[in-house]
């Protein structure tokens, strides 16, 4: 029987690329259910503009005593707070010859398509995970980019302002602060103290765990066991787990992107997509896509003996409201407006 040949056509590209986009969708979709960074990060969606600037209006409103005749009126200042989220540009592609396509044609493709589906569902992740790491700095380290708060200065510091005219100042950086249900419960108690620029508590409730793998049986004890025998600290008696039920904690996030640091844990407010209020943010100037360069004619076809797919797409990660997101490591002294707090 007379062995037949392979015939690249347009029809065969056609194919190819329909069989590559279905793979890509279900890659999408399973890598989807194992992320974490929809929870902590926002999603600002694709813009035509080349920069994109934020702004905050801080709260400033308060109710005055105006005085035994009521004629003592105090106006509340107007403040506000921008901030310009810039992008890059990132991909990657696949080149098949001829002869590569016709020994392989479908696991070859298939792999390349799963992989890449699967990094551009990851790719917010990492974009998050190096925000994390980098926000006690103003640069990045990598592209000396400017990496700040809105507020300015670095993300994770311990003087920001609470905006209006109150002149005060709080932290989203802990210091002497080991990973301990004590700890946890002290830095809740600071964060709930938080004020916005109107003199009243700001209402924040961190519920988020984000922790590096070494801490997944400690974090999984204090957030979800019913009681446990706590020999992380020493102590041999069995105790009722009460941030089960007073503190509503969400299933933490144990994140291996977060290794490098293994004293490093941190205390988040959930995202709010709908009011447009959280830590970290995710902006697409261009969706990823992937392009097809084939050539124009079936001789172009012949004499190139080779196919090009390129996935490309403009986009960067920012930084969002400090208050909502706190960084606190085993390092230092413990913070005085910490040790103060009466557990």
């Amino acid at each position: 029987m007379a062995a037949t040949g392979l015939y690249i056509n347009r029809q065969y590209v056609v194919d190819f690329e329909t069989d590559l986009a279905y793979k890509i969708v279900d890659a999408w979709s399973r890598t989807m259910k194992r992320v974490w960074w929809p929870r902590i990060m926002l999603v600002e969606p694709p813009s035509a503009s080349r920069t994109r600037i934020l702004e905050w209006n801080q709260e400033t409103a308060r109710i005055h005593h105006l005085g035994p005749t009521g004629k003592d009126q105090v106006y509340d200042p107007l403040v506000t707070a921008s901030h310009e989220i810039q992008y890059d540009h990132f991909g990657n592609g696949l080149k098949l010859d001829r002869s590569q396509i016709s020994d392989d044609r479908i696991d070859r493709a298939a792999k390349w398509a799963t992989e890449t589906g699967s990094a551009i569902a990851y790719w917010p992740q990492r974009l998050a995970s190096l925000l994390l790491r980098n926000g006690k700095v103003i640069t990045d380290p990598v592209t000396g980019k400017l990496l700040q708060a809105f507020d300015g200065g670095a993300f994770f510091r311990k003087t920001h302002p609470v905006g209006g005219d109150s002149g005060l100042e709080y932290s989203n950086l802990h210091n002497g602060v080991d990973f301990t249900a004590e700890n946890v419960a002290r830095v809740v108690a600071y964060v709930e103290t938080i004020q916005h620029g109107g003199a009243a508590p700001a209402g924040l409730m961190p519920t988020i765990l984000v922790v590096p793998t070494n801490f997944r049986w400690r974090g999984t004890q204090i957030t979800s066991a019913e009681w446990f025998t706590d020999t992380l600290n020493g102590s041999t008696a069995a105790g009722v787990n009460v941030f089960k039920t007073a503190y509503d904690f969400e299933p933490p996030i144990f994140a291996p992107e977060l290794n490098s640091e293994p004293d490093v844990w941190y205390l988040a407010v959930p995202a709010d997509q709908d009011a447009f209020d959280g830590a970290l943010g995710y902006w697409e100037r261009e969706p990823f896509s992937i392009n097809t360069y084939q050539p124009a004619s079936q001789y172009e076809l012949q004499r190139t003996k080779e196919f090009v797919w390129d996935n490309y797409g403009r986009n960067g990660g920012f930084y969002g409201l400090p208050y909502r997101l706190h960084r606190c490591e085993a390092s230092g002294s413990l913070d005085a407006y910490l040790s103060s707090i009466v557990l």
